[in-house]
């Protein structure tokens, strides 16, 4: 039995660079990992312009450079190798989603799914992010301070929200208008990192 809980898709590979968290994020975490890149080092930077391989791949629609994702692990493992010089302690972070989530991400966004169902090495935890062209998180709006007076929410060593899907569902329910003006959907992320 896997640690993916049944039911839930993978969206695709992000390469994180986690941060050292700002003082206006009270969590408790040395360091910071999300899926924003409004918060964290996603690489290759969207400032970056893209090489040769990775155009290729972005028309083979196994990368999406408007939010670095790549839809399948082995093309996320040649750049984690390239990258992880560059970078301080890269992860190659996988999303998911309860499928009707992830078909909502995906239809809203005209992505293609990932089809693949690889086993990642741990949870690494959770987070609510909004789409508009990227990916943004809700603490990027300050919405944790939000849901802290509402809600008992954890957070873990990486800045993640440790509480359960169902709970994240909820979080994200009530933030929705909020900040950014997207709609607020919950992940799981886990752990592939070489």
């Amino acid at each position: 039995m896997g640690i993916v809980p049944k039911g839930f898709q993978n969206i695709g590979y992000y390469l994180v660079e986690p941060i050292i968290p700002p003082a206006c994020f009270d969590l408790p975490c040395k360091r910071l990992l999300s899926l924003s890149d409004c918060i964290a080092n996603i690489y290759p930077p969207q400032t970056e312009d893209l090489s040769p391989r990775m155009m290729k791949l972005a028309e083979e629609a196994r990368f999406s450079p408007a939010e670095s994702r790549f839809s399948r692990l082995k093309d996320a493992l040649v750049f984690y190798n390239e990258f992880s010089e560059k970078a301080d302690g890269l992860r190659i972070v996988g999303q998911f989603a309860a499928k009707d989530i992830a078909w909502r991400f995906i239809s809203e966004n005209d992505f293609c799914l990932c089809g693949e169902n690889l086993e990642p090495k741990r949870l690494l935890g959770g987070e609510i992010l909004g789409f508009d062209g990227g990916l943004h998180s809700y603490l990027c709006n300050g919405l944790d301070k939000n849901l802290r007076e509402r809600f008992a929410i954890r957070w873990n060593g990486w800045g993640l929200i440790e509480s359960s899907y169902e709970e994240m569902r909820t979080f994200a329910a009530f933030i929705q208008g909020q900040g950014e003006p997207v709609d607020w959907l919950p992940y799981l992320l886990f752990d592939y990192t070489p």
